[in-house]
């Protein structure tokens, strides 16, 4: 059984290489006493983003979902896609810079 979610946290990034992994960790540092979610949308960057989200995706894999796209799809429809596919009770944006 799946543990209930109770924060989905939505970052959408876009040629962030710079900032991302500190953004992700900063997520990843919190201590809390309930489960949640880190997705990202990864709207088709053309420098490492993409690559350093697969590593931390693949790392937690129980907490971080990797939306990357095939196309730049603009920023409106990669947090609209990333919130209809949260799980949790609540929403917190964190930007990927």
């Amino acid at each position: 059984m799946k543990n209930k979610i109770e924060v989905s946290i939505i970052t959408t990034t876009f040629n962030q290489e710079m900032y991302v992994e500190k953004a992700i960790q900063s997520a990843l540092n919190q201590k809390t006493d309930f489960y949640y979610e880190i997705l990202i949308g990864d709207d088709f960057s053309t420098d490492n983003t993409k690559e350093i989200c697969s590593r931390y995706a693949q790392k937690y894999p129980d907490i971080i979902i990797l939306e990357p796209r095939s196309k730049n799809i603009g920023l409106i429809n990669n947090y609209a896609d990333l919130i209809k596919k949260a799980q949790g009770k609540y929403i917190a944006i964190l930007e990927g810079d």
